[in-house]
């Protein structure tokens, strides 16, 4: 029906359409928010992080040496200890509880430090025995190599331990050697 002239009754008035965003042909905007909410997901994590490393390596403070190995490095602080970061999964970087120590060498999978009563420790891989160091004494040096470790004795001796396929742990009857090249070492 017609309206009446002095109606008072307004028309309702008209709301702008929105614009519908028109995406790519092959995507739908399901794929894009799963794929924003994914990359979103990846950056909280990255902060988080980044946010934990350098959180952690706030203690790498009054150092005297670095090594750095294949996916990890350790530092050795004035004190006497030492700190990792970096790839963990092989137990490389687990020395915390390391004290008394004057050297430090990364190797590809484990860490090995020498104590200053001439004692040496070591922590990771030890698939080929490259961590078996314990019975060793009077070492004045040490280092890492990729899946063995050299240390020598303060009478020039060296001593090895580890892979030897190619002929690296071969050192019997190796005297008079006045140095191991591992620049960690401190005096």
């Amino acid at each position: 029906p017609p309206e009446p002239k002095n109606s008072t009754v307004k028309k309702p008035v008209e709301q702008p359409k929105e614009k519908a965003v028109k995406l790519p042909k092959g995507h739908n905007k399901k794929k894009m928010m799963i794929v924003a909410a994914a990359l979103l997901l990846v950056v909280v994590a990255a902060i988080g992080i980044m946010t934990a490393r350098s959180w952690t390596n706030r203690s790498w403070t009054n150092l005297l040496a670095v090594s750095a190995g294949y996916y990890h490095t350790v530092g050795l602080r004035s004190d006497g200890t030492v700190v990792a970061t970096g790839d963990n999964d092989l137990g490389q970087c687990d020395v915390s509880g390391w004290t008394d120590i004057v050297s430090v060498s990364a190797g590809f999978g484990h860490t090995v430090g020498l104590r200053s009563d001439g004692t040496v420790v070591a922590t990771g891989l030890n698939e080929n025995g490259q961590c078996d160091v314990t019975g060793w004494t009077d070492i004045v040096s040490v280092s890492a190599g990729e899946d063995h470790t050299v240390g020598l004795r303060s009478n020039g001796i060296v001593v090895a331990t580890g892979e030897n396929y190619d002929g690296q742990c071969d050192v019997t009857g190796w005297t008079g050697i006045a140095a191991i090249l591992n620049p960690n070492r401190i005096s």
